[in-house]
């Protein structure tokens, strides 16, 4: 019997080795070959599975990955970076309610973990449970406030919840930790816009637009606020500006027929209205708009 175990020890010792070498050398193929092999001789071996669930995500194939820490789970129970890493395969496949589960399962064993309640947050927020989200988040933030894509998606949530003050508290501090996030920068400008904070919103629009020059978004919001402003030119340069980047873009386009129509394009406006239906017909909004330029232009 002792021999037989130093010989499967040996066995397996082979086997892990010749993983360890392809997988390092980014030959996945062979080595997921090569574990499978070596988890049918060795089944429920907590290495080997480790080394399959990593070789299949990098890959790409996440079902497989999903199965093998499924079985991760059953062999160490305690282990919590298997539950975090299949709510997020679930995240990213789209099972959120399998997510929400796994999380909270997960918390059940360590509530003080900042990776599982930063990943539930953000799974409450797709399922649309805010309130919830944003107690999440503020505990993952209590554990870890190092993390600007914390602050950001509570800049995100608090905002959804109606505290905008808060919000643009958030996002600052997201932009002190990434000061050169475009996505940051963009939101901040857009909730400091809702706040009449028009030359500070201003500001960080533009440095978005510098730093990320081809992200229609920012053009979409720089329009909105110099409509707001009711400076007409501006508005209509940022709306054509974004259309142009994104031509399917149905808010910029209806709000560009809206600054036509109050600069007198009247058959530029229609036509701006006309594509926005096109690509949306239950648009009820831009239904509204077209109507008035008809009226407009019949009277002509």
């Amino acid at each position: 019997i002792e021999k037989e175990k130093i010989e499967n020890l040996a066995s397996f010792n082979s086997q892990f080795l010749a993983i360890s070498e392809n997988y390092k050398n980014r030959n996945y193929l062979k080595a997921e070959k090569l574990a499978l092999i070596s988890n049918n001789n060795f089944p429920n071996n907590e290495f080997i599975l480790r080394f399959l669930s990593d070789i299949y995500e990098k890959q790409n194939k996440k079902p497989e990955a999903i199965n093998i820490y499924l079985q991760l789970i059953k062999v160490a129970p305690d282990d919590l970076a298997s539950y975090t890493n299949l709510g997020i395969l679930y995240l990213q496949t789209d099972k959120l309610k399998k997510a929400e589960k796994i999380f909270r399962k997960a918390l059940e064993k360590n509530s003080y973990d900042f990776f599982l309640q930063y990943n539930l947050g953000i799974t409450l927020v797709d399922l649309g449970k805010i309130q919830e989200a944003e107690l999440r988040l503020k505990t993952a933030n209590t554990i870890d406030s190092s993390h600007a894509v914390v602050h950001n998606k509570l800049g995100y949530v608090t905002n959804k919840l109606g505290k905008i003050k808060e919000s643009e508290t958030f996002y600052k501090k997201a932009l002190d930790l990434e000061p050169n996030n475009y996505l940051i920068l963009n939101s901040l400008g857009v909730v400091l816009k809702d706040l009449n904070k028009i030359n500070e919103a201003e500001k960080y629009l533009q440095k978005a637009v510098k730093l990320k020059p081809n992200y229609y978004d920012t053009y979409d919001n720089l329009g909105a606020l110099f409509k707001k402003l009711d400076n007409l030119k501006e508005a209509g340069f940022y709306y054509s500006k974004s259309i142009e980047l994104n031509p399917n873009n149905i808010i910029s386009l209806n709000n560009l027929g809206c600054i036509l129509r109050k600069q007198g394009d009247i058959d530029k406006a229609i036509s701006c209205f006309i594509k926005a239906i096109e690509l949306n017909p239950d648009l009820i909004e831009a239904w509204n708009n077209l109507y008035i330029p008809l009226k407009m232009k019949k009277s002509i």
